[in-house]
């Protein structure tokens, strides 16, 4: 289910039975970080894990990483989707976030992680 787009960014919600996964694209930053966060937060209420996939965003600031952090702390098991080189990746890094979520390549490898993990097992215990 693909949600309207804010002036900058989109979010595409889909799910892999009870897992969900938000895709993001476009732009995150202090003008429409918590609008975002709030579509994530309530769609993920019957969510087991949930994989925020920032593969497809072109920019994101301190916002939106505050904005994952929050969701991280309201939801047992988040896994960060961020490719190696990207933007996104560098500042998931540079804020620490990579020290408390699993941060992967891509969603089959989230998928992945969260069956190795056992079906609806929390995340934090598990580094990247």
């Amino acid at each position: 289910m693909t949600q309207p787009p804010t002036p900058l960014g989109q979010i595409d919600v889909t799910w892999r039975g009870s897992t969900m996964v938000a895709s993001l694209a476009g732009e995150i930053d202090g003008s429409n970080a918590s609008e975002i966060g709030s579509v994530i937060a309530k769609a993920s209420e019957a969510a087991t894990t949930v994989v925020v996939d920032l593969s497809a965003l072109g920019y994101l600031d301190s916002t939106a990483l505050t904005m994952i952090h929050r969701l991280a702390m309201d939801h047992p098991s988040v896994v960060l989707v961020a490719p190696v080189g990207s933007r996104a990746n560098r500042l998931v890094g540079i804020s620490g976030l990579d020290t408390v979520l699993p941060l992967v390549e891509n969603v089959n490898d989230a998928l992945a992680l969260r069956t190795a993990s056992g079906a609806g097992g929390s995340f934090a215990d598990t580094g990247s």
